[in-house]
C-alpha cells in the first residue's frame, strides 16, 4: 500500500509540474486604468513569481523524495524484522544419518471442508452472499468426500489417476475450459487404490467448513469407514476446525450460530484417526506421533491458532507453533534419529513458498517462521512434509545446509481439480499419482465445467475487490482480476504450463491501472512458473 501511494504521488507530482499556471506571470500586459504605460516594477514581479513557482516545485519534489526514502526504508527494515525467527530452534548437529524409508502405500487428502447443507442450509441470500466470495464447492462436499473414500477404499480400484496433465491454462474468454481443464483426464490409469495394500491416509486439515460439530461428526463417521477396512487414518486440524465463530447455519437472509468444537473435543471425535493410538503427544498442541508401519513415524504437527479465536471476531487464518511445541518436536525428531525411524510430517500450513511472492501476497498460508521450521525438520533428516491450506496441487523443495526437504501440498477436495494423492514408497523413492475427481464425480453432466467456472469467478471476485481497494477504475480492475483468476486456477491444478497462459496486454489498462499492475504483476505472472519437481505425477528420491 505504501508503494502504491508513493507511485501515485509521483504520478500526480509530474502531472502538476506539467501544467502552467496563471498568477502574476500572466499579468505582464496589465495596465492600471487611466494609464498608458505599464508599471516599471512589472518585470521584477514576473521574476519573483517565477522564483516562487520554482520554490514551490522544490518543496513538492523534496517532499516526494522524503516520502520515497521513508517508504523504502520502512519496506526493507520491516522485511528484515519479519525475516527474523520468533522462536529459538534446536537444530540437529549430531552425526546420525537419515534412516531408509520402509516400503509403504498411502493416500493424502486435504481441505475437505465438509458441509451438511441439508441441516445447515444452502438457500437464501445469506448463504448466497457467502458463496459469492468463496471458491469452495460446499454443496457438493458430501458427494466429493464419499467419492474420494470409495476410491481410497478400492471400490473402483482408484483407476484413472489422470495426472492432470491437460490444459493448465484458462480459457480467457469464458473461463469454462478452465485451468488444466476437465479434459485432462486422458492420462494413463495409474493408481490401484487400497485393493493393493493401501496402509494409511493422511488428511492435512480443514476437515469442515467452519468447525461445526455436526460437520465434524459426519466427517469422522465417513473416515471411520476406512478405519473399519483396516486403513489407518491420521488427521490434523486446520484453521477452520476448532473454536470457530463462523460456525453457523443459514436461514434466509440471516445466520444462526451452531456448536463448534474445542481442541479436546476435536481429539475425541477423531480419536480413531491418530490420537488414541499415538506413541507420543504434545501437551501444548494437538501434535502427535504415530507409527503406521514399522520404521516409519508420522508426525501430525498442529500449528493452528484456535486458542486466539474470539467470539464475534474473524478466526485466525495463519499458523505458528509455540516454543513448547518446537521443543517437543525437536525431542521427537531426536528420538527418531536414535531409533532409526524415517519421518513423514503432516501439517496444515505451508513450510516452503510454493510460488515466488506467496509469502508477500499470502503470508497467512505459510507457517510463521517457515524457513526456520523447514531448516529444523531438514536438520533432523526429514524429507517429506504433506501440507494443505492453499487449495493447490503443488510440490516444491528447498535445500537446507545440504539436506533437501519437500513440501507436498495437496489441493482441496472442494476446489477443482478436487484431487486425491496416491503415494507409494519403494527402494527409498516416493512415487506420487494424483486423481482428479471434479471430472469424474458426475459423468455425462456439465458438473466439471460449472465447477471450474464457479471457482474461477470466485477468485476473480476476490481479486477485483482487492484491486478496487486501490481506487483502480472498474474496467481495469476487472481485467487485472481476470489475469489473477487464470493464474490461480492454473496453480490449483498444478503442472503449470506458461505456454497456455492467456495473453495479458497492459495497453488495455489506463495509466493508473498500469502503475498498480507494475507493482502487483507478480501475482499474475509468478503462479504460472512451476518449480521442480512436477506436481501431480512424480517420483521423488529419498
Amino acid at each position: 500500500m505504501i508503494t502504491v501511494f508513493t507511485i501515485s504521488y509521483c504520478y500526480l507530482f509530474f502531472v502538476s509540474m506539467s501544467r502552467r499556471g496563471g498568477g502574476a506571470a500572466n499579468q505582464s500586459g496589465y495596465t492600471f486604468p487611466g494609464h498608458n504605460v505599464k508599471m516599471s516594477s512589472e518585470k521584477g514581479c514576473v521574476v519573483m513569481a517565477k522564483k516562487s513557482r520554482r520554490r514551490g516545485r522544490r518543496i513538492v519534489l523534496f517532499t516526494f523524495l522524503g516520502i520515497l526514502i521513508l517508504a523504502t526504508a520502512y519496506y526493507f527494515i520491516s522485511g528484515y524484522v519479519k525475516s527474523l525467527p520468533t522462536l529459538s530452534y534446536d537444530y540437529y548437529t549430531g552425526d546420525g544419518g537419515p534412516a531408509s524409508y520402509p516400503d509403504a502405500r498411502f493416500a493424502v487428502m486435504s481441505d475437505l471442508h465438509f458441509y451438511d447443507s441439508v441441516t445447515l442450509g444452502a438457500e437464501g441470500t445469506a448463504f448466497q452472499e457467502y458463496m459469492n466470495s468463496d471458491r469452495k464447492l460446499l454443496v457438493d462436499s458430501v458427494d466429493l468426500l464419499d467419492y474420494a473414500i470409495s476410491q481410497i477404499g478400492g471400490a473402483d480400484g482408484a483407476n484413472g489417476a489422470d495426472g492432470a496433465d491437460g490444459a493448465n491454462g484458462t480459457d480467457g474468454a469464458d473461463g469454462a475450459d478452465g485451468a488444466n481443464g476437465a479434459d485432462g483426464a486422458d492420462g494413463a490409469d495409474r493408481a490401484d487404490g487400497s485393493g493393493d495394500g493401501l496402509q494409511f491416509v493422511l488428511v492435512s486439515g480443514d476437515l469442515t467448513k467452519d468447525g461445526e460439530r455436526i460437520n465434524h461428526e459426519q466427517t469422522a463417521s465417513r473416515l471411520q469407514q476406512l478405519v473399519d477396512m483396516g486403513v489407518r487414518v491420521f488427521v490434523v486440524p486446520g484453521n477452520h476446525d476448532i473454536n470457530n465463530s463462523d460456525a453457523v447455519r443459514y436461514v434466509g437472509d440471516r445466520t444462526e450460530p451452531v456448536d463448534s468444537v474445542s481442541a479436546e473435543e476435536f481429539a475425541q471425535i477423531y480419536g480413531n484417526m491418530g490420537f488414541n493410538g499415538a506413541l507420543l503427544q504434545d501437551e501444548d498442541s494437538l501434535s502427535y506421533v504415530a507409527e503406521p508401519i514399522p520404521g516409519l513415524w508420522v508426525i501430525g504437527l498442529d500449528a493452528c491458532r484456535y486458542r486466539e479465536n474470539q467470539p464475534g471476531h474473524e478466526p485466525v487464518i495463519s499458523g505458528k507453533i509455540s516454543q513448547a511445541t518446537e521443543t517437543w518436536l525437536a525431542d521427537v525428531l531426536g528420538q527418531a534419529i536414535s531409533g532409526q525411524k524415517a519421518v513423514i510430517v503432516v501439517t496444515h500450513h505451508g513450510i516452503i513458498e510454493h510460488w515466488d511472492g506467496q509469502a508477500k501476497q499470502h503470508p497467512q498460508y505459510l507457517m510463521q517462521d517457515y524457513p526456520y521450521v523447514g531448516r529444523l525438520l531438514a536438520s533432523y533428516n526429514v524429507r517429506l512434509v504433506f501440507t494443505g491450506h492453499y487449495h493447490a496441487q503443488d510440490i516444491t523443495y528447498r535445500e537446507f545446509d545440504g539436506n533437501i526437504l519437500y513440501d507436498i501440498e495437496t489441493g482441496s477436495l472442494v476446489t477443482p481439480p478436487c484431487a486425491v494423492r496416491f503415494c507409494s514408497i519403494s527402494n527409498n523413492a516416493l512415487t506420487i499419482e494424483s486423481l482428479s475427481i471434479v471430472d469424474k464425480l458426475r459423468p455425462g453432466t456439465d458438473f466439471a465445467e460449472q465447477a471450474l467456472r464457479f471457482s474461477r469467478e470466485s477468485v476473480i471476485s476476490e481479486a477485483y475487490k482487492a484491486v478496487r481497494s486501490f481506487k483502480v477504475p472498474e474496467k481495469d480492475s476487472r481485467y487485472i482480476a481476470e489475469g489473477v483468476g487464470d493464474a490461480f486456477m492454473a496453480h490449483y491444478y498444478g503442472d503449470e504450463d506458461i505456454s497456455r497462459k492467456p495473453p495479458f496486454d497492459v495497453k488495455n489498462l489506463g495509466l493508473y491501472g498500469r502503475l498498480v499492475y507494475m507493482i502487483e504483476k507478480y501475482v499474475i505472472e509468478n503462479p504460472w512458473v512451476d518449480a521442480c519437481p512436477g506436481d501431480n505425477n512424480v517420483v521423488i528420491p529419498l
